[in-house]
């Protein structure tokens, strides 16, 4: 830095604590721009300054923030800006004209070719690229809670109406950064992506834009806001280090609540945004989902409140429609009685966000909604009473980890029965519900437990989908019941299900109007050949009849050929069990036959309980019962599949008359023989019971 240049960051560093005279007396040798700087990409716009001044230096800087964009050429350049030391008072101006603001807008605007719209007649300005920096320096204004040091106030917009925000950008797809800059409470600080005639479809998209420790306050005029909108299929953004407050007069349920809002409503939505380094104070960042999934990113975020006024979530998503989010170091702080959770997801899948740090206060939790969660502040999980499964969380939890996983119910063992399954294990026992055309089911089919007790379907229609329902009957209902239900499932032709490449499974009532709350689990991913367990959950909440028909099946199609086994439906009564003991239920829930009472150990039809012992009672002649016949001879023989420790004592009888041949029995630990007085022909019953080891 020259020594002209170090003279007028003194001065003005020396006005910020002694008044704004003393910014009046700059040394007059600075006019001239710095050497390399002679190409006129930079300009000076100064509280003091006139924008009949060239705007080369400090000494000679225009009054006005647009002025000074005026006068960059077309490939743009650097605008310092420096406020005097009069605090707020001595903002600088951003525009001639009243109520605008750093309006810019690039050609696909509508009115990009509208006179109107641009000086002398309106506010507006055409983009200059590749790049502009507008630049807040020397500033005598300081944010709360601020990161990175003062910033400049610009005088823009309107608290009037939403309709003059400070900083406007419409179909802008150049790099406009803006860096140590403050607006002055106007309607909306900084709007991105709605065109000039507030079409927020998507034509007045913004991409490439940041901003760096840049502020907004709240008009805190009921009905204006959002502090910071974002819009119109907006991506590549940067906020860092920014400080936005939100509008303490809307509801937080209110979008114009939002201190940085996030909107998909009518458009593709926002993505690849990216914040870091945020303090919030009265509203948090909203966002909304659009037609096409994005990417968003925010780290290390505060939202503060005042203690008494309820405040909204610090991060509030409203859906995720397979948007991606990582969301780290989130932390509410001083909010009001009723304190908001510091993340909300109100519906998505868990895999579509990631908080790997978040914080509540007051008792509330800290993620509410689907997410994967790798860590949290335990104070607030530990006052928890919705139970992470129960909100469809996966992660890590007080030393828990949740999530499906299938190697206990994969390995088809013996399992404790809590409440009878309702359908049918056995094929024989499903229905064929055939939209169009013909539905084929094929039994024997090899399950993924290797017994024959699986079914393959296949359909002759494509469109609407035809099911197979291994449960279809009249069902009482209640509010507060829970029907849990699961089933193993196969593409036969691996490119997925009839309507869904993951779920072909439902179960649900007709003949009756209800509601229910819960969720649903498909298979990993596109489902291409392997076995996966696929299961939901659901909780009546609203009937408007006791019975209605219960289904429950899968669906099927042409080209979408299934393999199906083991189905389990569960009906819960309401008051039976908690709703946090309902999820952890159906979430570790394995397959069991529907013959088996509640209470009794179960395994499918089908399976041996074979333990390298003398419990494999599916072969024709056990180790523990069977039947031994004697043709014209005076011995019969069963040699042990597994033997004894110590020879077992085995009872024998004829199933015959003997007449008056008599017989005793002789054991060893291989095995057992019956020895008759003389040459017979005669059968016999046994049961052996010894150790069995």
């Amino acid at each position: 830095m020259n020594r002209s240049c170090l003279l007028v960051y003194t001065i003005l560093a020396a006005s910020a604590v002694s008044g704004a005279a003393r910014s009046q007396t700059l040394d007059q040798s600075a006019r001239k721009p710095p050497p390399g700087n002679q190409n006129g990409t930079i300009c000076y716009t100064a509280a003091w300054g006139k924008d009949v001044n060239d705007g080369l230096s400090w000494g000679s800087a225009k009054a006005t923030i647009m002025a000074c964009y005026d006068a960059l050429p077309q490939k743009g350049g650097t605008i310092f800006i420096a406020q005097n030391g009069n605090g707020d008072a001595g903002a600088v101006a951003a525009n001639e004209a009243p109520g605008g603001g750093i309006w810019i807008m690039g050609a696909n605007d509508p009115n990009y070719n509208n006179p109107d719209f641009f000086p002398p007649n309106g506010p507006w300005r055409r983009l200059k690229a590749p790049s502009v920096r507008f630049v807040g320096v020397a500033s005598s204004s300081q944010q709360q809670n601020g990161h990175k040091g003062g910033i400049v106030h610009i005088g823009a917009g309107s608290s009037r109406d939403n309709n003059h925000p400070c900083i406007w950008l419409s179909a802008t797809a150049g790099y406009l950064y803006f860096e140590n800059l403050g607006c002055f409470y106007p309607g909306r600080g900084i709007v991105i992506g709605e065109a000039s005639n507030h079409d927020r479809s998507g034509i007045g998209s913004v991409s490439g834009e940041y901003f760096e420790n840049v502020g907004s306050g709240s008009s805190n005029v009921a009905s204006l806001g959002p502090t910071v909108d974002i819009t119109g299929s907006s991506f590549w953004l940067w906020f860092d280090h920014c400080m936005f407050e939100g509008n303490y007069k809307n509801s937080v349920k209110d979008n114009k609540r939002a201190a940085i809002l996030m909107d998909g409503i009518g458009n593709n939505g926002v993505g690849l945004t990216y914040l870091t380094n945020l303090n919030l104070n009265g509203g948090g960042i909203k966002y909304v989902p659009g037609a096409s999934p994005g990417q968003i990113d925010i780290r290390v975020l505060t939202e503060e409140g005042n203690y008494t006024q309820p405040i909204p979530p610090a991060v509030w998503i409203t859906g995720t429609s397979g948007s991606l989010f990582h969301l780290s170091q989130v932390l509410v702080a001083d909010p009001g009685p009723e304190a908001p959770p510091a993340i909300k997801i109100d519906s998505g899948n868990p895999n579509d966000v990631l908080v790997d740090t978040a914080s509540a206060s007051n008792g509330a939790p800290n993620v509410e909604g689907p997410a994967t969660v790798l860590s949290q502040y335990g104070g607030m999980l530990l006052n928890q009473t919705v139970s992470p499964i129960q909100q469809g969380q996966d992660g890590f939890f007080n030393y828990h980890v949740i999530g499906q996983i299938d190697a206990a119910r994969r390995n088809f063992g013996p399992t404790v029965v809590r409440f009878a399954n309702l359908a049918p294990q056995m094929p024989s026992g499903w229905i064929k519900s055939v939209a169009c055309g013909s539905v084929n089911l094929t039994v024997g089919v090899t399950g993924p437990d290797g017994t024959k007790n699986a079914a393959e379907a296949s359909a002759t229609c494509s469109s609407p989908f035809s099911a197979i329902d291994f449960y279809q009957r009249s069902h009482s209902i209640s509010v507060g019941d829970f029907l849990i239900a699961g089933v193993w499932v196969r593409s036969v032709t691996k490119n997925g299900f009839a309507g869904s490449t993951t779920q072909p499974m439902s179960a649900d009532f007709t003949g009756v109007k209800y509601t229910a709350t819960g969720s649903s689990h498909g298979s990993m991913n596109e489902n291409s050949g392997e076995w996966s367990w696929v299961w939901s959950i659901q909780k009546i909440k609203v009937t408007s009849a006791n019975t209605g028909q219960l289904n429950f099946g899968v669906t099927v199609a042409k080209g979408n050929a299934i393999q199906m086994f083991a189905p389990v439906l569960i009906h819960v009564p309401a008051g039976t069990v908690s709703d946090n003991e309902a999820f952890e239920l159906a979430l570790n829930l394995q397959t069991f036959p529907d013959s088996a009472p509640a209470g009794s150990v179960a395994m499918l039809r089908g399976e041996d309980l074979l333990l390298s012992s003398h419990l494999n009672q599916l072969t024709s002649n056990g180790d523990l019962a069977g039947k031994i016949s004697i043709s014209n001879g005076v011995t019969g023989t069963k040699n042990f599949g597994q033997p004894y420790a110590l020879p077992p004592v085995c009872v024998v009888s004829p199933t015959s008359n003997p007449g008056a041949t008599s017989w005793w029995v002789a054991t060893t630990t291989e095995g057992m023989t019956i020895r008759l007085s003389a040459p017979s022909t005669v059968s016999f019953d046994y049961t052996c019971h010894g150790n069995p080891n």
